[in-house]
């Protein structure tokens, strides 16, 4: 076990991730949305920051300088800008409609507490939610090559082993293909309920494999002391992969998942 400011700076002098980067992300900054790693019951992994060119340009001339607490409280904000934008102009766009849904249905089966989403995702939401990018340097999405990916899972495996969150969800494809090979051997990650689509499959294994089959699943893992942890996989919250991935609504799906969460975690008390 390390605290935060070992891995930061663990991170920061990272040779191979240097190496590793695409020429056109090696003057980009990168995003840490914390910075501790304690008292953290979920966990949210995405691939990379959201990533705006001209926004970014700001925050690098914000945080550049600045403590590892006060450049984790520049990049929540500007993380937030990406929900919060249109719904403080009452147009609740589909970023802002995707957050209040997510969490709306983890408050309906009683993982977190709050009164309204903006002053939520505002005043508790980080923390509650440990946020991590699997790729922390900013850089466009079509840039960001499988083998920056592979390198950059030792990290989050990092993350996890010091964070210890309860329960994790991992968002996108290419977050699962990369997370469930590492974390079957390192966690014996492994699916505990509700197969659906991958009853059909004779390759069980290969199955599990695709997100697709598994999206809102939930999955159980466990730390090197064997206390136990529990795992939700997600397709990318981004409409498009919501839309055209998977055949049943998103949303039920991750209810599903939630649906026996609560009462797992009961008996592992």
């Amino acid at each position: 076990m390390i605290n935060f400011e070992e891995f930061y700076e663990t991170f920061k002098e990272c040779i191979e991730c240097r190496k590793t980067l695409p020429e056109s992300m090696r003057n980009n900054g990168f995003t840490f949305y914390a910075s501790r790693f304690n008292d953290y019951k979920y966990m949210i992994i995405l691939q990379n920051p959201l990533y705006n060119k001209e926004r970014h340009k700001k925050e690098k001339t914000e945080s550049t300088g600045k403590s590892i607490q006060d450049r984790a409280k520049i990049h929540q904000k500007y993380f937030l800008e990406w929900f919060l934008k249109g719904n403080r102009e009452k147009r609740r766009g589909q970023n802002y409609r995707f957050i209040e849904r997510f969490l709306d249905l983890l408050k309906s089966n009683g993982l977190i507490s709050y009164d309204d989403t903006p002053g939520y995702l505002e005043t508790g939401f980080f923390n509650d939610f440990y946020v991590t990018d699997i790729v922390k340097y900013w850089g466009a999405t079509g840039d960001i090559t499988d083998a920056l990916l592979k390198h950059s899972v030792h990290h989050l495996i990092d993350e996890i082993i010091n964070v210890r969150p309860e329960l994790i969800f991992s968002f996108s494809t290419r977050v699962w293909d990369c997370l469930y090979p590492i974390g079957r051997d390192k966690f014996e990650l492994s699916p505990i309920q509700g197969w659906g689509e991958i009853e059909r499959h004779s390759d069980l294994e290969r199955s599990v494999e695709t997100l697709a089959n598994v999206h809102g699943h939930l999955f159980r893992g466990k730390y090197a002391d064997g206390i136990p942890f529990h795992l939700i996989p997600l397709i990318h919250l981004s409409k498009n992969a919501r839309y055209n991935l998977i055949r049943d609504s998103y949303f039920n799906c991750l209810k599903e998942g939630l649906q026996n969460y609560p009462a797992i975690m009961q008996e592992n008390q």
